[in-house]
This record gives C-alpha cells, structure tokens and sequence, in this order.
C-alpha cells in the first residue's frame, strides 16, 4: 500500500484540530448537565437541562427576567448582567422602562450567548401573573428571532420571581414552578413556530426539574393526533 504523504496527513490533522476542540467542549457541557426531559414540539426541539449556576450550553439568545424599571439587580438576571460585562443593563437603561409583558433586546455575553432578551414580568411592586410571564417570554422569544437567533435558553424564573423573600423554602419553589411551567412550556413550544431550532429550560438550581418535564410531557402528549 502507497504512504500517505505527509503534507496530507499535517493538513488533516490541521482541519481535525478545531473540530477535536468543539467536541471535547461540547463533551464536557453535557457531562457537566444533566437533561430530565426533551420534546419535540411546534418544530423545535424543547429540552429540560439542569446544571448548577452555569448555562448547559450555548445559545444564540438567552431570557432573563426584570421588572419594569429593567433593573438586573438579582437572580438570572443579575447573572445575565455580569456575563455581558454589564451592556445588557445599560442597553435596558437607555430604555428606561417597559410595561409587563413585554421584552428588550439587549447585547449578549462573549461565547456564551449572541442576545439576552429581558422579559418583563414583575411590575412596580414586584408581582406577576402566570399571563403575563408567558406574554414577556414570547415576546423575548420574538424579538430574539427578529434579530437572528434559532436556539434559545429560557432559564427557571422561579427564585427570581421569589427573590423578595429571605428565605424560600423547597415546597415554596415547587409550588410556584407548578404555576409557571406550563406557561413556559406553552412558550417555548411556540418558538418552534417562529423559526426556533431548540429551546433549553434551564434549570439552574436543582428541585423543579421534575415539574418541568412533566409540563413538557404533557405538552408533548396534547400535541400528539388523537387516535383512531
């Protein structure tokens, strides 16, 4: 059998490199993760992942929550801040306010995410519905694909949502997650719809996951044909 020739095998090996280097950090993330769920829903493939206070993956857009005075103070959003070097705050200060319900575009974090999307869904006194959650998610979810994005992660807002209180109990957490879930569920299944590829419900501290993925699976089962 001939010699490959040398100049080949160092233009392989070239090419192989960075390849190598994509899948040795996309090993790691999902060694580092965990996934409780996944769904095919409205197109997109939706994903329950739990990973401590890091994002599983990568993303084009990333959902954070605010109130209306679009301070990211706390939280998700607070994380979502320091990951963009403090430009998605200043983006959603030169707005200055939004009512709920509603979502900005604002710049994202190097090699993690190309837009973070704030969600209005506290108002002044920081309260919410389960509407207009769903509301500001689907809106970031818009805006997010109006400029480019095709895969998205859609944080827990749970302990955001609770971030009043000084302590929250595990039982605290479930009960709210059982109010949201579907709403965020319903909202991700419609970014299929706009031209989503996937979806990650990230589940940053661990305890809900379940509730998540049994509001995935239920979405997953209602969208299913009914049988003959």
């Amino acid at each position: 059998m001939e010699s490959i020739p040398g100049w080949v095998l160092v233009g392989v090996a070239t090419l192989l490199t960075p390849v190598a280097a994509f899948a040795m950090a996309w090993a790691t993330v999902r060694l580092n993760s965990r996934s409780a769920g996944l769904a095919r829903l409205g197109g997109a493939w939706v994903e329950v992942a739990v990973r401590e206070r890091q994002m599983p993956r990568g993303a084009d857009l990333v959902v954070a929550p605010v109130a209306t005075d679009l301070r990211m103070a706390a939280g998700i959003a607070k994380w979502v801040r320091d990951a963009t070097a403090n430009a998605a705050q200043k983006a959603a200060d030169a707005v200055g306010s939004s009512a709920r319900g509603t979502a900005i575009l604002a710049p994202g974090g190097r090699y993690r995410f190309r837009n973070a999307a704030l969600a209005v869904v506290l108002d002044e006194a920081k309260r919410f519905s389960v509407a207009d959650v769903q509301a500001a998610l689907e809106a970031a979810l818009r805006i997010g694909r109006e400029a480019g994005a095709r895969t998205a992660v859609l944080p827990d807002f749970v302990d955001d949502l609770m971030r009043q209180s000084q302590v929250v109990t595990l039982e605290e957490r479930r009960s709210l997650a059982r109010l949201l879930a579907p709403a965020v569920v319903a909202a991700a299944a419609a970014a299929g719809a706009l031209g989503y590829t996937s979806v990650t419900l990230w589940v940053y501290r661990s305890g809900v996951e379940d509730i998540y993925a049994d509001a995935l699976n239920a979405a997953e089962a209602a969208a299913l044909p009914a049988a003959a």
